[in-house]
């Protein structure tokens, strides 16, 4: 017998006098109610109701276990409300982690459009190029940059992200160009949290892995302005420097070579129970793109600078977290 059902016949008895009207509210016979209200004594170990053939008597015991009985099924119901209320609308806070660059580049005007839509819903924006465990961190939604993800997430590919690899020309002229993947071994590397030690490259179908030993760990954004600094050979989104190589403040090399393909990728805990919080995120997020897609650049933000709105917004930059083991 299921104890939460026999519960709620037991105090249906208690409300309405009588098994009988019990049985007729619930829709079951007066034998199913009987056989919970027994199962419940037995558990209990006490007898609830003084039964005859023409009336019911609450015991002491049963007076005692209704009342506590009453105030949990009140909250179990509560609970039950909230959740199917959630369902329908975004609550509470929604928590995002993006690369630094995905969030300069894509990010405002989505997030614009969103607390404009539900200007109820708290945001906690995280900047990291890590691949944070989104579920120890507590995470709804994480936006990643990667060629391939564990088969174990559940993500949406949002955009093809082309890279090229960038030096300033200060840089080139003290340390001199590589030709060829194996000569960045002798050049400092500006690499990025989640590219290590390693990179990658492609030519004519054969991939070439080169181990870096002078190298800098650093986030997409340090990477940049290091470059720009002339501080070393950096690996990065070509929007993101793509201004810089106009005038010149950054070279491209090593173009004779491919990069690896890598996506921006919607990544979350789990496809079942999707709250609606990151339903509605995720609708506007997808949208955006694919307008993008059609017209070269994402929409303009649905709230303008300086308006006022309820929402609440935290941005803040994550330290390195710990490598991804496993997402449900």
């Amino acid at each position: 017998m299921d104890t939460l059902t026999s519960i709620r016949v037991f105090s249906r008895i208690v409300e309405l006098g009588s098994m009988t009207a019990a049985a007729a509210d619930l829709g079951i016979s007066n034998a199913m109610v009987s056989k919970h209200l027994k199962y419940l004594e037995s558990m209990l170990e006490v007898r609830l109701i003084q039964r005859t053939t023409r009336s019911t008597c609450l015991t002491d015991e049963g007076r005692a276990c209704y009342d506590s009985y009453k105030i949990a099924l009140q909250h179990i119901d509560g609970v039950k409300s909230s959740c199917e209320a959630a369902k329908g609308m975004p609550n509470g806070t929604l928590r995002i982690t993006a690369p630094n660059y995905v969030a300069d580049r894509y990010l405002q005007p989505v997030i614009a459009s969103y607390i404009s839509r539900h200007p109820n819903m708290r945001l906690d924006v995280g900047l990291t190029d890590d691949m944070a465990n989104i579920v120890e961190d507590g995470i709804d939604l994480a936006l990643w940059v990667a060629s391939t993800l564990p088969p174990s997430l559940i993500a949406r590919r949002l955009k093809e992200i082309e890279q090229v690899v960038v030096a300033s020309p200060d840089y080139l002229a003290r340390h001199g160009r590589p030709t060829a993947p194996a000569d960045l071994r002798s050049h400092m590397v500006l690499a990025l949290g989640n590219s290590g030690a390693t990179w990658s490259f492609l030519r004519d179908g054969s991939r070439v892995d080169i181990g870096l030993e002078r190298y800098m760990i650093v986030d997409s954004r340090f990477a940049f302005r290091l470059a720009v600094d002339g501080m070393g050979i950096a690996t990065l989104p070509l929007g993101m420097v793509e201004d810089r190589i106009a005038s010149g403040g950054l070279e491209v090399l090593l173009s004779d070579y491919e990069l690896p393909v890598r996506h921006l990728y919607a990544v979350y805990p789990s496809r079942s129970h999707l709250p609606a919080k990151v339903r509605a995120f995720m609708d506007l997020l997808a949208e955006a793109f694919r307008q993008r897609s059609l017209s070269g650049r994402l929409p303009a933000p649905a709230c303008q600078p300086g308006e006022s709105d309820a929402s609440e917004m935290t941005i803040h930059s994550a330290a390195a977290t710990d490598p991804l083991r496993h997402v449900a």
